[in-house]
């Protein structure tokens, strides 16, 4: 079981280590909202109990059949944070722990949270290094959440780069974009000297699905858009 929580000092979630305290090194106050990443459920982290002080002999001894010693303070308690709802289904970060959740299952994917925005996803769809040239495709996808609007803001690209020459290929692409949203699939095959180096087929749709899905189930909508900036803070 893995522990998560919102780190004030980072100002993104991380993860929490043994002791309690962000693996950046920041102490256990600053952290909050402590969450199972298996269940994407609340926890609450220990109470820390702070020791209690020795106790101290008084500096004169008194005429007494026994000597009083000094009352020993009542050790310190810190105070229980209160479970935190936030990571519960419906709402902002119980959508975003499911999402982290989900894409874990999918081992193409690299998934986490975000320093600018929730959450980024990406895809090495293919990356190929032949000598006399090279080609790489990734996917890159980022979401924002926002609970007062029930809206999940997705913005997603394809990025290719390549350099260099080939014995040829084939390249086709079927797509229609709708509504902000492109739609269909794109195949390629590259072939060098030692035979074919590239070979994928991407739908373009295929990420959008399931985080619609996931969305839905935590009575979000998504809202697809085309520029960067609309999803981060």
């Amino acid at each position: 079981m893995g522990t998560a929580a919102w780190c004030g000092v980072c100002q993104q979630f991380v993860w929490v280590d043994p002791s309690g305290a962000c693996v950046n090194g920041h102490p256990g106050t600053a952290l909050s909202g402590h969450y199972d990443t298996d269940t994407g459920q609340p926890i609450v982290p220990p109470v820390a109990v702070a020791p209690a002080p020795a106790p101290v002999a008084s500096a004169e001894p008194v005429a007494t059949p026994a000597p009083q010693v000094a009352a020993q303070p009542a050790a310190q308690v810190a105070a229980q944070p209160a479970a935190q709802p936030a990571a519960t289904p419906g709402t902002r970060l119980g959508l975003l722990a499911d999402v982290l959740e989900t894409f874990a299952q999918y081992p193409d994917y690299t998934v986490g949270y975000g320093t600018d925005t929730d959450v980024l996803i990406h895809n090495e769809i293919a990356r190929a290094n032949w000598g006399i040239g090279k080609k790489k495709v990734e996917y890159r996808a980022m979401m924002k959440a926002v609970e007062a609007e029930r809206v999940l803001y997705f913005w997603e690209m394809l990025k290719e780069e390549g350099a260099g020459l080939s014995f040829g290929g084939v390249e086709t692409e079927n797509t229609t974009t709708f509504g902000g949203k492109r739609w269909g699939v794109t195949k390629e095959k590259i072939i060098a000297p030692g035979g074919t180096v590239v070979d994928y087929t991407w739908d373009y749709a295929q990420t959008r699905r399931i985080v619609e899905a996931i969305a839905a189930k935590h009575g979000f909508a998504v809202k697809v858009v085309l520029r960067k900036k609309n999803v981060t803070y």
